[in-house]
């Protein structure tokens, strides 16, 4: 397996098994901005809970290099649909840091699937 690892990816995916309704993100990163280390982590959520979603991002910081992601993803309310929760967070973002994000919201009872993306040359 290559190790090789210059720039941090963080990626999603969700379950629907059994009843069940959980999801898991993961993060690969340059262990402490070294490309020759690759460092993974993945979280595990069981169970998906009303209104409350986790954020991961690939970078923390402003320095050159940008550090990497550190610690767990953290609580993020979800309220409103996938444009609303779009334009809600992304307004928090400082300028420097509007690169892309994703929201995607899929309603248990039905399966239906709502993706939201913007990227900072859409603004």
């Amino acid at each position: 397996m290559n190790s090789y690892c210059e720039s941090a990816r963080v990626n999603g995916v969700t379950r629907f098994a059994d009843g069940a309704h959980g999801y898991q993100l993961s993060i690969v990163k340059p262990y402490q901005n070294n490309p020759a280390t690759c460092f993974r982590q993945v979280f595990s959520y069981e169970t998906a809970m009303k209104g409350i979603g986790h954020c991961i991002h690939t970078y923390t910081g402003n320095i050159d290099p940008c550090p990497a992601f550190i610690g767990e993803p953290f609580v993020m309310p979800i309220l409103g649909n996938a444009d609303e929760l779009m334009a809600f967070y992304w307004d928090l973002l400082p300028e420097a840091f509007m690169v892309g994000m994703l929201v995607k919201l899929i309603d248990l009872s039905t399966g239906e699937v709502s993706l939201t993306i913007r990227n900072a040359s859409m603004n």
